[in-house]
């Protein structure tokens, strides 16, 4: 098991060491969640399995053992069987509500990078339309920033093109 140094952890998982590990990044601490409620969804579906098999085994019993499980054995293994199932269940909403909690802090980070632009974009536009008042253009208001732009350009080439003239004859 590799971990860098922003705590990402690459190559053969070893969860006897994923305790150990102190991610610094938000990425980090999300993949190592992530790779603890693996290894213990895993962890549960072997012990599920192992029940399951011994439940089954204690059922069957067709060596005639003396030993043979009791119906009590078999309801304490049929118990555990369902607790594990509960456990799962547990683990995989808990999943659920983090991949949507992480959906709804994508969103609202996108909405505020969305809010800036549409801020900063309004502001570049009232700025140009001023500029292009000043200038003399009359300004129609369907015009994005690419033809205010130009129009503001062309205006102010036009105005000191017009007073270089003026100069020289003066």
């Amino acid at each position: 098991m590799f971990v860098s140094q922003d705590g990402t952890v690459t190559g053969s998982v070893d969860q006897s060491r994923l305790s150990e590990v102190d991610p610094k990044t938000d990425e980090a601490k999300a993949q190592l969640d992530t790779l603890r409620r693996e290894a213990e969804a895993g962890r549960l579906q072997a012990e599920d399995d192992a029940a399951r098999l011994a439940a089954a085994s204690a059922a069957q019993d067709p060596t005639g053992d003396p030993v043979a499980a009791t119906d009590a054995e078999i309801e304490r293994l049929e118990a555990r069987v369902q607790q594990l199932k509960e456990r799962r269940t547990v683990l995989q909403q808990a999943d659920d509500g983090q991949a949507d909690s992480e959906r709804q802090q994508r969103d609202a980070d996108q909405r505020r990078a969305d809010a800036a632009a549409s801020t900063s974009t309004s502001a570049e536009d009232a700025d140009l339309q001023r500029r292009a008042e000043a200038a003399g253009v009359t300004v129609d208001k369907r015009w994005g920033s690419d033809r205010l732009r130009q129009e503001v350009e062309q205006a102010e080439q036009a105005k000191a093109a017009s007073s270089g003239r003026q100069q020289s004859r003066g």
